[in-house]
């Protein structure tokens, strides 16, 4: 039962999501551009010259900034989610739902919208980076 509910809210609630969603494909691929950057075979001279260390561990620092920043950003915008559902969760309080039971729907719908922005994302992700790949080789 709370699977089907989990989905039944997650489609009645896909308008509210859009953004959400939409923010979760951005980051995930500005993240997987941005860390892409270190296998682009233009930075093979850096190789050469000695310096890809430096410059790794500058796009690893950033990556986690990069990270951090976007985890942040998804789970203020999921809490405002939340919140904006209170009426919801009275309700279902009040037909016996429990809280670990509300708990367990916000989760399971927060993860089905999370695994289909990552679908996406990695798929936007690994288009932006070939495109910018051509660029390279020129």
């Amino acid at each position: 039962m709370l699977l089907h509910l989990t989905v039944r809210n997650a489609i009645n609630h896909a308008r509210d999501y859009a953004a959400y969603v939409i923010a979760c494909v951005a980051a995930i691929v500005v993240y997987f551009c941005f860390t892409s950057i270190q296998t682009a075979p233009i930075f093979r001279h850096l190789k050469m010259a000695g310096e890809s260390l430096a410059f790794g561990r500058m796009i690893q620092v950033a990556g986690l900034i990069i990270l951090l920043f976007a985890a942040f950003f998804l789970a203020y915008a999921n809490l405002f989610f939340i919140k904006r559902r209170r009426r919801e969760i009275g309700v279902l309080s009040v037909i016996g739902v429990t809280k670990f039971q509300i708990s367990l729907l916000f989760f399971f719908e927060s993860l089905i919208i999370g695994v289909i922005a990552l679908i996406i994302g990695l798929l936007f992700g690994i288009l932006f980076r070939n495109y910018s790949r051509c660029y390279y080789y020129a």
